[in-house]
């Protein structure tokens, strides 16, 4: 779909068929938020990473616990917007993308029944949650070229075998000319919180008819590049150690390092001296985390004076797709 979909006057295009029969009259909107890899959990010093959240829950309905059908976005998305269980949607990995008939996805049920639909995601992974929405904004959706490069040199099998893409990624990049680093822009939420605002607007302006939203905020997963009104809350400047510098721009091996480490320290396979660095690098990793999911906060109040500013009857559900 047309990333943009809005006319030149910022007027929503009619999308909606004919034959679309009219939707109840004491329908409410419907805001689905959903943050990729939000922990329920997060607390720091006692006090919420996300304060909005905690503030919520005074005026409405939470759950004390909540399961995700995987811990991987692509799954766990449909597993929410499918309302399937893992056996009946069948979709284990990523890269299996959407087996599940698009009539199960719950926009595409919500449009039959008369409601007008809009979507903005920021993860290249949530490209395919597309049908039932009129308007789909997925162009700040992207990983960047290196990631696209490993991930083919991966599943090429005379590369693979001839080098190892993950070890040798960096002259392999370098040669071919690719240049990008594998990280996420800083500050995806603004741009994720401006178009749903453009969205609602839209769809508020167009008519009488009920609208769902549904908009995906990637900034908590890694790799972590929390935006300047966040950075250094909680890291404090800190730099990582010696021993991981080499993959700082690698966020998939920097992790695995990190946890291999754990795990050889467990078993004794690794040399003591080197447990704080691997310490002071996980610790350094959480407080990024916690900065980008901070950040989200201004944003997601942005979205909320603008659902009350509405006055109209709105449900608005903030979960996640995994921990």
């Amino acid at each position: 779909p047309d990333p943009a979909n809005l006319g030149e006057d910022g007027k929503l295009k009619e999308f909606l068929s004919p034959e679309q029969p009219p939707a109840p009259a004491d329908a409410p909107d419907l805001v689905i938020v959903s943050i990729d890899t939000l922990r329920a959990d997060l607390r720091r010093e006692d006090r919420p990473v996300l304060p909005v959240l905690e503030e919520l829950r005074a005026e409405a309905a939470w759950h004390a616990e909540g399961y995700s059908t995987s811990n991987q976005t692509v799954p766990g998305h449909i597993g929410m917007l499918a309302g399937l269980a893992p056996e009946q949607h069948r979709v284990g990995q990523n890269s299996e993308f959407i087996r599940v008939p698009f009539a199960q996805m719950l926009a595409v049920r919500l449009h039959q029944a008369g409601y007008r639909t809009a979507g903005v995601v920021s993860n290249a992974m949530a490209n395919y949650f597309h049908p039932g929405y009129e308007s789909w904004d997925n162009s700040r959706a992207t990983y960047g070229r290196r990631f696209f490069f490993m991930r083919t040199a991966g599943r090429s099998g005379w590369l693979a075998r001839l080098v190892n893409p993950r070890r040798s990624q960096n002259w392999l990049a370098a040669w071919l000319q690719v240049e990008d680093a594998d990280l996420l822009p800083p500050g995806m939420s603004t741009y994720a919180t401006d178009a749903a605002l453009r969205y609602h607007a839209a769809m508020v302006e167009a008519g009488d008819r009920p609208l769902h939203l549904f908009v995906h905020y990637m900034d908590p997963h890694s790799p972590y590049t929390p935006p300047a009104r966040t950075a250094g809350t909680f890291s404090k400047g800190q730099e990582l150690p010696k021993r991981y510098r080499p993959w700082e721009d690698d966020h998939r091996i920097l992790i695995n390092r990190v946890r291999n480490d754990f795990e050889a320290q467990s078993l004794g396979y690794i040399d003591p001296a080197w447990a704080e660095q691997t310490e002071s690098a996980a610790r350094l990793m959480h407080a990024w985390y916690d900065e980008e999911v901070l950040a989200i906060d201004a944003d997601l109040r942005r979205l909320l004076q603008r659902l009350r500013e509405s006055s109209r009857p709105t449900l608005l559900i903030i979960t996640s797709d995994h921990g």
